[in-house]
């Protein structure tokens, strides 16, 4: 019987990450799913880390340098169920993701795709979720063109026979799922949920990070949504990533962490201020971070239960095995061109 979902979830240089990240998948309430691993051209022994899961859930493709794209278009091609679940290797799902997702597609058999909101979790390990949960919306081009409002793209669960009349990814672009989230819209309606289902690991060497990423994004929505253009900003400000972090972990409470992103603000060029910002209000102990803590209560939440309930798979057994290790998984290397 074939599954009714495959999570797709491209990996390149991800070995750090990718064991907890398939670990959440496999726990997942909702049973008729595959996991279909798309390395493409890691040097980091991220392949033996996913086939050392014995799960026969688990297929590991390894395509060569095609890219986030090229791996995307190829589950659009290649795989059989008619619904594929994006999910990114260095992030997390909560247990029921898939099974309120796809609750709502088959009450809504309009709809071509739907997301999830989404929480975020720190370096060090601490887990907030954002402050006033969104309500469950529809989802149409301006939305996308505006800077989507806190929508996770990988944490979106699509048609693939949509995608595929939509003409698959758009080539003109090599990163994010933005691009072929307006070609879905073509299809259909899409959804975002207000249910947090998503872990989205912060870090400052995601792919959204990046600048480059960025000004994709923005290249997208000027050709998918140009009329959603004024409003947004017209340059890409500089801000620093552990400014913020240091932040988060100041309202968590953790001293020990806040330390620690103040000494990477420091070895920042450009926000020596921000650091010695930082360093002022961290002297202050638990009073600077109870002050923020109320301070912020309407923006974040820290949820600890959830960083208990997904503590163990940060140190799944899979990513302790030696490489080369394979499990009884679906191992495919196809070597495809990067173009």
């Amino acid at each position: 019987m074939k599954p009714s979902v495959t999570v797709i979830m491209p990996a390149h240089n991800a070995a750090k990450w990718i064991g907890a990240a398939i670990a959440s998948v496999l726990r997942q309430t909702y049973g008729e799913f595959e996991l279909w691993v798309l390395e493409n051209g890691s040097t980091d022994g991220t392949a033996a880390i996913a086939r050392g899961f014995t799960d026969p859930r688990v297929k590991v493709f390894e395509l060569g340098p095609v890219g986030f794209q090229g791996a995307l278009q190829y589950a659009i091609e290649k795989a059989e169920s008619p619904w594929l679940a994006r999910m990114d290797a260095d992030d997390l799902m909560l247990p029921d993701r898939l099974q309120v997702q796809m609750t709502f597609l088959r009450e809504h058999p309009e709809a071509v795709f739907v997301g999830t909101a989404f929480a975020i979790l720190t370096p060090f390990g601490h887990i907030f979720e954002h402050l006033p949960r969104i309500q469950t919306r529809q989802v149409d081009r301006e939305f996308l063109g505006v800077g989507r409002g806190r929508f996770g793209d990988p944490c979106t669960v699509f048609s693939r026979q949509a995608a595929r009349e939509a003409g698959g990814v758009d080539a003109e672009f090599t990163m994010g799922d933005v691009p072929l989230l307006f070609r879905l819209l073509t299809r259909g309606p899409g959804w975002q949920l207000s249910q947090p289902l998503y872990i989205y690991r912060v870090s400052p060497r995601s792919m959204s990070k990046h600048r480059s990423f960025l000004e994709e994004c923005f290249r997208a929505r000027r050709k998918y949504a140009p009329e959603a253009l004024t409003k947004l900003p017209t340059e890409i400000r500089a801000a620093s990533f552990w400014d913020k972090i240091a932040l988060l972990e100041l309202i968590a409470g953790d001293g020990k962490a806040v330390k620690a992103a103040i000494a990477e603000i420091e070895r920042e060029t450009n926000f020596q201020r921000e650091a010695l910002h930082m360093k002022r209000l961290a002297s202050f102990g638990r009073l600077a971070s109870a002050v923020y803590a109320w301070r912020y209560r309407h923006q974040f939440r820290r949820r600890a239960d959830w960083e208990r309930d997904l503590a163990g798979l940060e140190h799944t057994p899979a990513a302790a095995q030696p490489a080369g290790r394979a499990g009884n998984v679906l191992h495919v290397v196809e070597q495809r061109g990067t173009g």
